[in-house]
């Protein structure tokens, strides 16, 4: 097949990586460590015990953390480099991928974010040199989301200035904590009581056991209980369990101080004096180890369409009459079913690099947007994972369901994505809650759309506001093409749902006397609707800029078919929604249709290309259906 001018594969894996020169360092430092490192190997580990699997995931984990780029301070001092790395670890297997991220991103996180000098002085080097494993415990038999109600207490002591940790009932009990059956300390989340009075949820350093005790249940420390959950559906290599604190005794300074403090005689003191607002600063700074998990889902989400396509680019079925069997990614089905997902898995990359940039630079104006973005992208980034790996398992046909080969076993491990570090539906919401609350704000100061609605210039305002937009859609396919109707669609489809949601809400709270809370939960359906819009425009918005500025002149056409593909399979998604509101006639959704298939037709030649250029380490694709396939194939198309 004729390529035409060829994807230049290492500038558009740096492209899609960092724009930062010590990120890439850091990027081909971890490769160089996943392919020269025995403990790495991923094949042959299929068939290992339960237990041998989980003492290999620690091993790993272990071992990752003796290298030089994967010192924590420098980890957290560059956070590009740390979301690129990520992506590299997220390719990788998933146990091994999600344990580095309890111990680094979460347990040391929650030192480096939420503590003060004293607390990174004290378990930061310890942690750097092995000596010391974490883990993170805020999730609770009887609260998951809803961590403003968690049970776990924190009675501060006045007498001996220490506070006691305590599970007083069964639904306290800390639940799903990774790394709970070898950590030394674990950052517990706990209310904090001072005379009688809570504070609200605090992070806390507690001993778990004492440094150098092997792991298991019968090496805690006195008044700690942690038990094993057994196999799970999919992450068996890292050992979940419950804990519990029967009046366990820490020192005054192993509350996590960067937000809050309590004086040696029980005055407690804070910047943040509404309680709320203190609640929210505390989960917005560990916002970084959301990201972390978008760029663990983009790693495995190339994994599994590199193997998917790679296999079907070989894969010989079927053919016309007396002449060879063809590769079955030629196929039509197979085509609309993998380049579309392999197109929004580019467009969530340039995504991810864009809001690592903008947290890093994020001013008191831009926060409540960067944070209700990251949300979304999680939640989008996450579906979007478990729909590739679904795909690419059906693509991939029966193979695909053997262990060996990766795909079954990566869609078993990365489920538990939709629900944890914020479970999607509510991080939906949480999206939502933002831009419900500023199109109220900027509604009543006039309409001059800002910041998380800039969005929503005069053009497409007044088309939100008829009641038939009067649009008029060019039947050329150059003009499905252009990021202006791109752009436009995706924004007026954004604009509309905002304006009918707040329409709805503001009738059932102010005409039906609802509460609040019942209004909002009849709306749901609605808001999660628009928040998953909003971060599809954003998603574009990011992709149309990537192109923009792409300064290889091949990758540059490539990715401008790449994005239109997101764009108009994204359209093509929801096309019964524009008919239905008047912005597309019958004969537009026709056309975005075609655009879509011919697009699929155009970019196939290029699909070996674009999933090189992930550059992925050689032991995760390191499958035997990549192997061998080529040749018994062609044996059997000849025959």
């Amino acid at each position: 097949m004729d390529r035409g001018e060829r994807i230049d594969k290492d500038y558009l894996f740096n492209y899609i990586i960092s724009d930062d020169e010590d990120s890439k360092m850091m990027v081909r430092e971890t490769l160089k460590f996943m392919d020269e490192q025995p403990v790495m190997k991923i094949r042959g580990t299929e068939n290992m015990s339960h237990e041998e699997f989980r003492k290999l995931t620690h091993d790993r984990v272990l071992k990752f953390l003796s290298m030089e780029q994967t010192d924590l301070y420098r980890l957290f001092s560059s956070l590009k480099g740390c979301f690129a790395t990520s992506e590299i670890v997220g390719s990788h297997d998933t146990s091994f991928s999600v344990k580095m991220g309890v111990t680094t991103f979460l347990f040391s996180g929650a030192v480096m974010l939420l503590g003060t000098q004293q607390h990174i002085d004290k378990y930061i080097p310890l942690a750097n040199d092995s000596k010391i494993t974490g883990s993170f415990a805020m999730t609770e038999r009887g609260h998951g989301s809803n961590v403003r109600y968690i049970e776990t207490t924190a009675v501060y002591d006045k007498e001996s200035q220490e506070f006691i940790i305590n599970t007083p009932t069964e639904s306290a009990e800390k639940m799903w904590i990774g790394n709970a059956m070898n950590c030394h300390y674990s950052a517990v989340f706990a209310q904090l009581i001072i005379d009688g009075k809570s504070e609200g949820p605090h992070c806390f350093v507690v001993p778990i056991r004492p440094i150098g005790a092997p792991p298991g249940p019968d090496t805690t420390l006195p008044g700690i209980t942690t038990t094993d959950m057994g196999r799970k559906s999919g992450l068996n290599g890292v050992d979940n369990g419950w804990i519990r604190f029967d009046n366990v005794r820490v020192p005054r300074e192993n509350l996590l101080n960067r937000l809050a403090e309590v004086s040696a005689d029980g005055v407690y003191s804070s910047a943040y004096k509404n309680p709320t607002q203190r609640f929210n600063a505390v989960l917005a700074a560990l916002t970084p180890t959301r990201v972390t998990v978008v760029c663990s889902g983009i790693g495995a989400m190339r994994t599994a369409l590199y193997i998917a396509i790679k296999y079907s680019e070989q894969r010989r079925q079927f053919g016309p009459s007396q002449k060879p069997e063809m590769p079955i990614m030629d196929f039509t089905t197979h085509k609309t079913r993998l380049i579309p997902l392999l197109a929004r898995s580019y467009g969530i990359s340039f995504t991810r690099v864009y809001i690592a940039d903008k947290w890093i630079n994020m001013t008191p104006s831009t926060k409540r947007e960067v944070e209700a973005v990251i949300a979304g992208l999680k939640a989008y980034a996450t579906w979007t994972l478990n729909e590739t790996l679904q795909t690419a398992r059906e693509c991939v046909g029966g193979v695909g369901f053997h262990a060996v080969n990766r795909i079954g076993i990566l869609r078993q491990d990365l489920d538990i994505y939709c629900t944890f570090e914020g479970d999607n539906t509510v991080l939906l919401q949480q999206v939502a809650k933002d831009l419900v609350a500023q199109f109220a704000k900027e509604m009543a100061r006039g309409g001059m759309f800002t910041g998380m609605l800039s969005f929503l210039g005069s053009q497409i305002w007044h088309k939100v506001k008829e009641n038939v937009p009067s649009v008029f859609h060019s039947s050329s396919a150059a003009y499905f093409r252009t990021p202006e109707f791109q752009r436009d669609a995706l924004s007026y489809r954004e604009g509309k749902l905002l304006e009918t949601v707040s329409l709805r809400l503001m009738h059932k709270v102010r005409r039906l006397k609802m509460d609040p809370f019942h209004a909002w939960n009849d709306c749901l359906d609605h808001l999660t609707q628009l928040s998953r819009c909003h971060i599809e425009r954003v998603i574009l918005e990011q992709f149309h800029d990537a192109v923009e500025h792409c300064a290889h002149p091949g990758t540059k056409r490539v990715l401008k078919d790449l994005c239109d593909l997101y764009a108009l399979s994204t359209l093509q998604s929801c096309s019964s929604w524009f008919l239905e509101h008047g912005y597309f006639a019958s004969g537009d959704a026709r056309r975005v249709r075609e655009n879509v298939l011919e697009l699929c037709n155009k970019l196939r030649p290029h699909l070996t290309d674009l999933v090189d250029a992930f550059h992925l380490p050689r032991v995760c694709v390191d499958v035997p259906i990549l192997d061998n396939v080529h040749s018994w194939s062609s044996a059997r198309a000849k025959m």
